[in-house]
């Protein structure tokens, strides 16, 4: 017979495994830090450029130098963001399916809608009349 409290904590560290955004959250504290920097450093050769003379041409070429690094460290952490973002809503979802297996005995005798919609990512009606279920476990069931 299966423990079922042995596979509730063996779940939950693997969720925990899964869903860590510890290596994220310091990428994006490290894209928070060059946004700052550049910002700066915009803000210093814009006063720079207009309390003294400068070629014109080396100020804008400055400025788009350090407006491409701010893109780049920007869109850097907007991605960053997403896939925190992705991992929270992950961990919310198999949370609530472990709480609902938690609910349940440990073989499910009767069809449960919401351990359906937790389990089930998503369901693709195919050209050729099949429909592909996709879950969140990664497997996939095409009938």
């Amino acid at each position: 017979m299966i423990n079922k409290e042995q596979v509730i904590d063996d779940t939950k560290d693997v969720i925990n495994l899964l869903t860590d955004t510890t290596e994220i959250d310091a990428k994006i504290v490290e894209c928070e830090n060059e946004l700052d920097i550049v910002s700066e450093l915009v803000k210093k050769i814009v006063r720079d450029n207009s309390k003294e003379q400068q070629n014109q041409n080396d100020y804008a070429k400055k400025y788009e130098e350090l407006e491409t690094r701010y893109n780049k460290a920007r869109k850097l952490h907007d991605k960053l963001a997403e896939e925190k973002e992705a991992k929270i809503g992950k961990m919310k979802i198999l949370n609530s399916y472990l709480s609902d297996f938690d609910k349940n005995g440990t073989i499910i005798d009767k069809w449960d809608d919401n351990i359906w919609m937790t389990a089930l990512e998503n369901a693709i009606i195919n050209r050729d009349g099949t429909i592909t279920f996709n879950f969140i476990v990664g497997k996939s069931i095409k009938i």
